[in-house]
């Protein structure tokens, strides 16, 4: 018994200081890393064997590299000043892809220059950093570069550096697919077709799919107060001229009202804007049911798709085959309970045995069962809703690598299948949910911030606020992270909500500049 406890001490004691320097390696793992190691694939990280100097305003400041990691660090207490982390490769080296940890997010405006002779040449700038940020840049050459911190709103620990030239695809882009919603209820198609520049046409060069939102939805009559019968059958319907409620009613013969004839003509006039490009078309159904004082109601959404399966497979059989798209897109955000879920989940799965079906669901609120994931061809997970401490909505982490891990981890959506949806509207970060377009706020190549944007609230008070959007390079960012994670594509919350085509920072450029080149 002596002999075994001798051993077991010795092999504690060799055993010991190799365990603590693993359970410390671990610890001091950036957050990016923890992140590639499940998904994103790179090459070579330049940055562990660049020298490290550091700098600032006369701030007092921490830099050097993690002893573990070999990653480079900076860290100083708020400042007004600015502090610089200077990495230098001692020879031109090649990149694409900068990856940074700041745990505490609380940078404000940080920017990276790149050395090219004697002059330093911007090639990123940004507002957040965040537990996990990853930079799309331009492929660039240089021998140093440096990442210039000018604003912060707390101490910062710029816990990791990472840098990388990451696979490029020479003869053709990446599969990515790119989904762009498009509201018929808002403008008309054929108005948009007589235009004489590539404004809206040209956002087909990007798009491999676009989903009908704002026209189709499936109407099912619910009781009267005091009536205990329930109908089987259900009415497929088209919204009016103003996108409000629907329009005349038809079943499975072709009719003639207003709504559809516009739906129709709206149709076929997309189809001539898109051409002969390889583009899918999916029409999203509305499902959400009344009850009968007319309020949105989720129970009466559940006893529709109970009572009424076979006859909404016959409607939506026919849709598809009249009107010649691709499938059929669901989605409905508010199930509040396991019945509820139950049955939107049945709903997809018997709908998937009949047409092509593409559901859009919310990242903090999705319960779709494992059967109806399996059968849907994609899944949109909405996350550009999440608010982070400063109140931006949709920023780069919450909406996108947390969006994805939880969407993987915790609702077990298989990546091949998963869209990560971007919004292409900003939000105000004063709570009152304001939303601007896009393209109306002239942002250019940086900037996600509009300062000072006035609105009237609903008793006819004019307020401020900024507005927070994914502007042109967080939308890179996010395209180059669906696609090195493996994803299925990204998705654009709203087509007329971007810039024009021939703007140089619209939003369906910033996807198609990342698709193209990775």
């Amino acid at each position: 018994m002596t002999e075994k406890k001798n051993l077991i001490l010795r092999i504690g004691t060799f055993a010991a200081p190799i365990i603590v320097a693993v359970i410390l390696s671990v610890m001091f793992l950036p957050i990016g890393s923890w992140f590639k190691a499940a998904t994103p694939k790179f090459g070579e990280n330049i940055a562990k064997s660049a020298a490290v100097d550091a700098g600032s305003d006369g701030v007092k400041y921490k830099a050097g590299k993690n002893l573990f990691t070999g990653a480079p660090y900076l860290s100083f207490a708020a400042t007004d000043g600015s502090v610089y982390i200077e990495l230098d490769f001692a020879a031109e080296r090649s990149f694409d892809t900068i990856v940074l940890s700041e745990p505490t997010d609380n940078v404000g405006l940080f920017r990276i220059y790149k050395t090219e002779g004697n002059a330093e040449v911007l090639i990123y700038e940004s507002d957040k950093i965040g537990k996990y940020c990853l930079c799309y840049i331009e492929y660039s050459l240089s021998s140093k570069i440096r990442i210039e911190i000018t604003e912060s709103n707390g101490a910062v620990n710029l816990k990791s550096v990472e840098i990388y030239t990451a696979a490029r695809r020479i003869d053709s882009p990446s599969p990515l697919r790119v989904v762009q919603y498009l509201d018929f209820s808002k403008t008309d198609i054929t108005v948009l077709e007589g235009l004489p520049t590539n404004d809206f046409s040209g956002y087909y060069d990007v798009v491999t799919d676009v989903v009908i939102t704002g026209a189709v939805a499936l109407y099912y009559a619910a009781p009267q107060k005091g009536e205990k019968n329930w109908f089987n059958t259900c009415t497929l319907t088209f919204y009016g001229e103003a996108g409000g409620s629907p329009g005349s009613q038809r079943d499975t013969a072709k009719g003639n009202s207003a709504s559809e004839m516009r739906f129709e003509a709206n149709l076929d006039a997309l189809k001539r804007i898109i051409g002969d490009r390889n583009v899918r078309i999916w029409v999203r159904t509305d499902i959400k049911q009344k009850d009968f004082d007319g309020i949105d109601s989720n129970k009466y959404t559940a006893e529709f798709i109970h009572r009424t399966r076979s006859d909404v497979d016959v409607k939506l059989t026919y849709l598809v085959a009249y009107y010649g798209v691709y499938g059929m897109n669901f989605y409905w955000d508010t199930p509040e309970n396991a019945y509820q879920w139950g049955a939107y989940g049945r709903f997809v799965k018997e709908c998937s045995n009949q047409v092509k079906v593409f559901v859009t669901v919310s990242a903090c609120n999705m319960k779709l069962n494992k059967k109806a994931i399996q059968k849907a061809e994609m899944i949109d997970i909405i996350g550009y809703d999440t608010t982070d401490k400063n109140g931006y909505t949709g920023t780069a982490y919450e909406s996108g690598a947390k969006a994805i891990r939880n969407a993987v981890k915790s609702l077990g959506i298989p990546k091949e299948k998963m869209i990560l949806s971007i919004s292409s509207t900003g939000t105000a970060t004063d709570g009152s949910g304001t939303t601007v377009d896009y393209g109306s706020a002239a942002l250019g190549k940086w900037s996600n911030l509009l300062y000072d944007y006035q609105y009237a609230d609903g008793d006819g008070n004019i307020l401020k606020s900024s507005v927070y959007f994914s502007g042109y390079a967080v939308t890179r960012d996010k395209t180059l992270l669906a696609i090195d994670t493996g994803l299925c594509g990204v998705s654009l919350s709203d087509a007329l909500a971007d810039a024009p085509y021939s703007y140089e920072y619209s939003l369906h450029r910033a996807i198609g500049e990342v698709k193209n080149y990775r």
